[in-house]
């Protein structure tokens, strides 16, 4: 029987990432050591700096989805209160529009 691999949801990488969390803690909190997190990071073509500017990317992207803000936050693993923040926060600084 083969191994399967571990689901990591690639936003909520990329959100730990912009928080400023290391990837060995990031590991940890996901229950898969470090080398897993750097070898998927690797198959996702992503790296720590690419990670930070790819929330507007992914935000926009989950909602073309049909994603409800709710949907998202489950994803990332936060309140929807703090995607709400993240949202405005993207609006402000960076004038993206994220309906």
């Amino acid at each position: 029987m083969t191994k399967q691999r571990p689901r990591i949801a690639k936003e909520r990488v990329i959100f730990l990432l912009r928080e400023g969390y290391q990837r060995q803690d990031i590991a940890k909190l996901l229950g898969i050591g470090r080398t897993t997190l750097w070898r998927r990071m690797k198959d996702w073509g992503l790296d720590k700096d690419e990670a930070a500017n790819m929330d507007a990317a992914a935000l926009t992207e989950m909602r073309k989805t049909g994603m409800s803000w709710r949907e998202i936050a489950n994803v990332m693993g936060v309140c929807p209160r703090h995607v709400f923040r993240l949202r405005r926060d993207l609006e402000a600084k960076a004038g993206i529009v994220i309906e």
